[in-house]
């Protein structure tokens, strides 16, 4: 155990361990190679033509942040409901 620290926030105390172990996993090469493809349709089309579709993290978060500060806005300035 290389450190511990005691870190204390607003919600509680936590504590934190670094531990130093090394770990390694030796592997036998497989001979076996594929190609990736990234994309703006598909987040990447592989060399068997399978596809993953892109995540959509920006147009989500944009939606629920646009749905909050429309909640916000008819909110009072100043009441406690406003956070």
């Amino acid at each position: 155990m290389e450190r511990v620290r005691l870190i204390r926030k607003a919600d509680g105390y936590y504590c934190q361990f670094r531990i130093n172990r090394d770990v390694r996993e030796d592997s036998e090469p497989t001979g076996k190679a594929i190609g990736l493809d990234v994309g703006l349709e598909s987040f990447y089309t592989d060399s068997d033509g399978e596809k993953q579709n892109n995540p959509r993290f920006l147009r989500t978060g944009k939606e629920k942040l646009q749905f909050l500060q429309r909640r916000k806005f008819r909110k009072q300035k100043g009441s406690s409901n406003r956070n």
